[in-house]
């Protein structure tokens, strides 16, 4: 699951040998002291807006330039105290030098970039006042130009990665949830796939237990709106495989828990006439896990009873068992046989739903 550490790196720590590499070191140093001084002669001082919202578990932050963006990459963020010194970061939110970074993506149909930064990622005291030093970078790593804004941090807590995947856990449960109630199992998985991909602590994989048992009502839209502000490289179709992998925890795919992928899926942009395909792609056409089409293959509506299912399996072998059809075409034969591993296969996903219902 490579994705995973690639998105969590990549607004953070994960980045740093790579478009940063350039800037790091003397020539950042050399940058943020002329900038301090008022020279401008060490590069351009492009025109940006900053806003921002502080959350429960964070900040987000929405940098807006006001000059020519067409080849603009990212924008890479440090926080200068009132010495003129970098701030120190924490964990993954720092460079080789232990200075507080973050990364903002910059979404050219958006015409804005977004970073998130964790409460207690920088080391400031609540309430403080320092600078945040904006280094914009083209689509070739070179620097464009800077920002500097002056920026008040909110009360800070203790760090933990959490918040940064919290849209995720939310997701993530909405799935699980479709199907009436989240199980031991989906807790289990969830918390364990979010342990390794994003290498948590023990303490917060144990924060991630406990969101998991909060379970407050949760909006696809706003959760899937956080996924793109706080992990913007996150790709769309590696949330779509953690989603499935949710729903296939407990060997069954309930009709109500594709709809809830295919919910997601649009909310993130794609087309409703795309969705069949996609949901091939995923496997949630034609698995041997999908309990509308388990039904569909016994020839009955979802939510039959146990004995009508136990009847159209008696049926339905009988119908397609070798004595039956041995005088028929070879080919009807050959299907016949496929048919019947089919209803079979069909016959155990049910019986073992209804098991647990």
């Amino acid at each position: 699951m490579s994705w995973w550490g690639a998105a969590a790196g990549a607004g953070v720590g994960g980045l740093i040998a790579g478009p940063l590499g350039a800037m790091a070191g003397g020539a950042m140093g050399g940058l943020l002291d002329a900038l301090l001084d008022g020279d401008d002669q060490s590069g351009d001082a492009l025109p940006a807006e900053l806003q921002w919202a502080d959350e429960e578990d964070g900040r987000q932050i929405l940098l807006l330039p006001e000059f020519d963006a067409r080849k603009l990459d990212s924008f890479v963020c440090h926080v200068v105290d009132a010495d003129g010194d970098y701030v120190a970061g924490r964990r993954s939110y720092k460079d080789g030098d232990g200075d507080f970074v973050v990364v903002a993506w910059f979404d050219d149909e958006a015409g804005v970039a977004a970073a998130f930064i964790p409460s207690g990622a920088v080391d400031v005291e609540s309430g403080a006042t320092t600078q945040l030093l904006v280094s914009a970078l083209d689509d070739e790593g070179e620097l464009m130009g800077h920002s500097l804004f002056e920026i008040t941090w909110p009360q800070q807590r203790k760090f933990s990665v959490v918040p940064l995947v919290r849209p995720l856990i939310d997701l993530a449960v909405l799935v699980a949830r479709a199907d009436g109630a989240v199980d031991q199992d989906e807790r289990d998985l969830i918390q364990r796939m979010l342990r390794d991909a994003f290498e948590l602590s023990p303490r917060e994989t144990s924060e991630v237990g406990e969101a998991l048992r909060e379970l407050p009502p949760i909006d696809i839209e706003q959760a899937v709106s956080r996924v793109f502000l706080r992990l913007p490289r996150v790709a769309a179709r590696d949330v779509l495989d953690l989603l499935v992998s949710v729903a296939e925890c407990d060997q069954v795919v309930t009709s109500e828990e594709v709809a809830e992928i295919r919910s997601i899926a649009l909310e993130f942009g794609l087309a409703p006439g795309d969705w069949d395909a996609m949901a091939r792609e995923l496997g949630l056409v034609g698995g041997s896990n999908n309990l509308a089409e388990a039904y569909a293959c016994l020839e009955l509506q979802e939510g039959a009873s146990a004995q009508e299912v136990k009847a159209a399996f008696r049926r339905l072998i009988r119908d397609y068992h070798p004595d039956t059809v041995a005088q028929l075409p070879l080919g009807f034969q050959e299907y016949a046989a496929h048919r019947t591993i089919e209803i079979r296969r069909a016959y155990e996903l049910l019986t073992m739903h209804q098991a647990r219902v």
